[in-house]
């Protein structure tokens, strides 16, 4: 009986200490490649030491069947959805004299749960398109998006907007991404700051 109790515990010992292994090489591999990802993408680089112990370990056979089959290997989608960036809407509304007369954030006027939800849903197709890198201008502002489909739901926002306010009353909407600086940038004093991706004037 005693014998049998040992072996269950040893096996259980075992288990735990191969999952919490699992768990380790796991979260030290997409750490790798998340940071090679983010500060590499588009660029050739020599991966360090560690990341390529971590990555044989990680390709070991009962750890990769292991990953596969639990979903260890989706990371942090594990146990939440990946949260993704959001945009920022801005809407500006300017009197007759060219005055700002008021600055909207993330504001359409939408009194409905159900429209409220569609606009947030505009965040993901936004997001989809930000694979290219535009031009900076003169003003260090980043003009990416060049979509006609989302040139045309950025115009709707703003005629909407425009709904609001007198005939002669002009809407500018401005869209932002936050952009998070390099632990090297954030060392010499850059901070988040939040840069242009869209810009589009109506008045009619």
């Amino acid at each position: 009986m005693n014998s049998t109790l040992s072996r269950i515990q040893k096996f259980q010992i075992g288990l735990i200490l191969f999952v919490l292994s699992v768990v380790f090489i796991s979260s030290v591999k997409l750490t790798f490649d998340g940071y090679y990802g983010f500060y590499y993408e588009g660029k050739k680089y020599e991966p360090s030491f560690f990341a390529k112990v971590f990555d044989r370990l990680y390709d070991a056979p009962p750890v990769k069947f292991f990953s596969t089959y639990t979903g260890f290997d989706t990371g942090y989608g594990f146990f939440a959805p990946n949260v993704a960036s959001n945009v920022v809407y801005v809407f500006e509304v300017y009197d007759e004299t060219g005055h700002l007369v008021v600055r909207r954030f993330n504001d359409l006027g939408l009194k409905t749960k159900e429209g409220n939800l569609r606009f947030e849903t505009f965040n993901l197709l936004f997001l989809d398109k930000l694979t290219e890198i535009g031009h900076t201008s003169e003003a260090g502002e980043m003009e990416i998006l060049n979509d006609k489909y989302l040139d045309l739901l950025v115009k709707q926002m703003t005629r909407h907007v425009k709904k609001f306010y007198p005939d002669e009353y002009k809407v500018v909407t401005l869209l932002y991404l936050h952009d998070f600086p390099s632990i090297k940038r954030y060392k010499e004093g850059e901070r988040e700051r939040l840069i242009l991706i869209k810009k589009y004037a109506f008045q009619e």
